[in-house]
């Protein structure tokens, strides 16, 4: 019989709901985490990491929509606080406590994709020397121009796991673990990508496992249907 950890699932939104946002771990656990995976604090300040976990991928961290995680921005209008001029509260905006999403290799190092586009310019014919311009301008045969833009993989925003993936394409291949941190819990979380698996492939395998929950709900009523 194994006597190792099934590491359970952790996420930002579990560790709130557990109010868990004020918890800090002992600091020598927290100096172990740091020293099996040092490239943490190329993404996240050391002094700023309260809480550590390692997690496995799952439909429950999916769920959560990883990078969605914010607090919404409040205005409230307070009459009776109108004379006084203080009749707006307004906290950060939601942006600032976004929970921040990097996707890494196996080295720890940020993964990224760079598109390459080529855009055609079209000739330009010579235009001679006028009274109103002194100077003849030559021809501009058709030529190319390359564009370079990079996708980095890292999400701080409205998109998710699946919508970054999606644009990494070929790259996301290598990503073998996601880090999550969130500024409102202070805590670190290492997803770890199953091993003999890509993170697309394991996406994938997870859409046909749901589409095929569907098919199944959708026979089991055309049974009743029938037996009725």
């Amino acid at each position: 019989m194994s006597n190792q950890k099934t590491p359970k699932i952790v996420t930002q939104v579990l560790l709130r709901n557990e109010n868990k946002l004020a918890f800090q771990m002992p600091t020598t656990k927290i100096e172990a985490f740091l020293k099996e995976f040092p490239w943490v604090t190329n993404f996240v300040n050391k002094f700023e990491i309260l809480q550590v976990y390692v997690s496995r991928i799952s439909s429950l961290v999916m769920a959560h929509d990883l990078a969605n995680l914010k607090i919404p921005a409040v205005n409230q209008w307070h009459p009776e606080t109108y004379e006084s001029n203080e009749w707006m509260e307004t906290i950060s905006p939601e942006i600032n406590h976004r929970e921040h999403v990097f996707f890494l290799d196996q080295y720890g190092s940020m993964v990224k994709k760079e598109n390459i586009h080529v855009q055609i310019m079209p000739a330009i014919p010579a235009r001679p020397k006028t009274w109103w311009f002194g100077s003849d301008i030559p021809a501009v045969p058709e030529h190319k121009i390359e564009k370079k833009t990079i996708v980095f993989g890292q999400v701080s925003g409205p998109e998710n796991i699946c919508d970054k993936v999606v644009k990494l394409m070929d790259v996301a291949d290598s990503i073998r673990f996601v880090l999550s941190y969130w500024n409102q819990s202070n805590a670190v979380i290492i997803y770890k990508v199953p091993k003999d698996v890509t993170l697309p492939l394991w996406i994938q395998k997870q859409i046909d496992d749901e589409q095929a929950g569907f098919k199944q709900e959708c026979e089991a009523i055309d049974a009743e249907a029938v037996t009725a």
